[in-house]
This record gives structure tokens, C-alpha cells and sequence, in this order.
């Protein structure tokens, strides 16, 4: 009994000691090593880099087109502007709810100007919930560059407009003396020559016959004497046999006063 307890006793001691031998390999194995604590949030810690953090934006490539808001899944981008002319944008809200943000990155991929991207940010705590709604603009309103740019697209537009209408009123008046030229030409003024051959005749050769003029008197023309004429002699048959009849008539009545 006493010699199993002075083996155990004995492996217990072999056991601590190849314990502590390990120990301090390691120890002087990362001895000679960078350090592996950062102290933050003084250090930054680096990340991979592929790593999905906080956005941010360039505000000075973004064109106000609304693609992140829309293809955001959680509806959780806000955008507020105001556009001017020469495509300025007034920004009042450019605003992302992290509250609601599941970091998919589908908000950055189709941007056409590739404005807006996920850092490496990841420190999020905060005392408030509304402290994580986070606007992402880094100025509000118009400044002294937009403002030229501006005044810059009205003249122009106003440029545009005074050629367009100087254009109108060059081509009004061209149209206005041509009309004018062709109105004083001998050709207007004489008018149609009488050698001209009519579209129709393209010889020009054949006479045309001229129409028979109806008397004034004789409204009804040359068919209706015709027909007047025809029906004389109708006339003069129907008296023929009017004739006839009243001579058999006669004779008829001596007949009857003989008997």
C-alpha cells in the first residue's frame, strides 16, 4: 500500500513538472513575438479585408440616384436632396438605420458611381437606439461651388435659349425675303405667259372647239326645240283621227234619220 502511494505521489510530481515545462515553451516560444493585446479603443484592431462595417460616402461622386435606397432588402437608407440646375444636388439627408442594417452589402454593388461602401468601423455601442441612425453626409445644403456651378448652367441655358431664338428670327426672315423676291419678279408681275402649254396638253397643238352659246331667249337649248318639233306632228295625227272619228259620227246619224 505504502509503495502505490509513493508512485502516485511520484506521477503526480512528473505530472506538474512536464505541465510547467509545456507552459513556459509556449511562454518563451511567444516571447520573442509581437504582442497580441491591442489596447482599445487607443489601437485600432485590424480587421480582414473583406470585412463589412460601417458605410461611408462620397458625397462628392454621389448623383442623388436613389440605387442603394432601392435595392436595399430592409428598407432601412433614407436619402433627402434637392436638385438644381447643372445636376447639383442640395443635400438634406443622406441617413442609414443601423438598427435595421444586416450588413449584405447589396446597397453598394449597384451604385454607378461606386460612392458608397462598407469600412472597417465596427464599433457600434451606444446609450440611445436613435443614436445608431447615422447620417452619412458631410455637408448639408449648397456650398460656394455648387452655387457657381449653378449660376454657371443658367447661363448657359439662357445662352441656349437667345441662339435658339436668333435661329428662329434669322430663318423668319430669309423666308420673309424670299416671299418678297418672288413677289417682285417680272414673272409675278406679267403673270402667266399665254405660250405656256397647259399641264394637261402636253403637245400644246390640239385647238379646243369652242361650246355653242344658248340663246337668251330659248332658256331650254337646242333638245328642247327638238323635242317641240317631234311633237308637232303628233299633234297633227291625233286632230287626223279626231277627224276620222267625227266623220264616222256623221254617218252614223244620216243613217239613223233615214230610217
Amino acid at each position: 500500500m505504502k509503495r502505490d502511494g509513493a508512485m502516485v505521489w511520484l506521477g503526480n510530481i512528473k505530472d506538474a513538472l512536464w505541465s510547467t515545462m509545456v507552459g513556459m515553451g509556449i511562454t518563451f516560444r511567444h516571447m520573442f513575438k509581437k504582442p497580441v493585446t491591442y489596447q482599445y479603443p487607443e489601437d485600432v484592431v485590424p480587421v480582414a479585408t473583406r470585412y463589412r462595417g460601417m458605410h461611408f460616402l462620397e458625397q462628392d461622386k454621389c448623383i442623388a440616384c436613389r440605387a442603394c435606397e432601392k435595392a436595399c432588402p430592409v428598407d432601412c437608407i433614407e436619402i433627402r436632396f434637392l436638385r438644381h440646375p447643372g445636376s447639383v444636388n442640395e443635400w438634406f439627408e443622406f441617413s442609414l438605420d443601423y438598427n435595421k442594417c444586416m450588413f449584405c452589402e447589396l446597397c453598394c454593388s449597384p451604385c454607378p458611381e461606386d460612392c458608397i461602401h462598407e469600412g472597417k468601423e465596427f464599433g457600434f455601442a451606444r446609450y440611445e437606439r436613435s443614436e445608431l441612425v447615422v447620417d452619412l453626409t458631410t455637408w448639408k445644403g449648397l456650398r460656394d461651388v455648387d452655387h457657381q456651378r449653378i449660376k454657371e448652367a443658367e447661363e448657359e441655358k439662357k445662352r441656349k435659349a437667345a441662339e435658339m431664338a436668333a435661329k428662329k428670327k434669322a430663318a423668319a426672315a430669309k423666308k420673309a425675303a424670299e416671299a418678297k423676291k418672288t413677289a417682285e419678279s417680272p414673272e409675278a408681275k406679267s403673270g402667266p405667259s399665254e405660250t405656256a402649254k397647259p399641264a394637261s396638253d402636253p403637245e400644246g397643238s390640239k385647238p379646243q372647239t369652242p361650246k355653242p352659246k344658248i340663246p337668251k331667249g330659248d332658256a331650254k337649248g337646242p333638245s328642247s326645240k327638238k323635242t317641240a318639233e317631234e311633237q308637232k306632228p303628233q299633234g297633227n295625227q291625233n286632230k287626223g283621227k279626231g277627224s276620222e272619228k267625227g266623220k264616222t259620227k256623221g254617218k252614223g246619224k244620216k243613217r239613223g234619220g233615214g230610217k
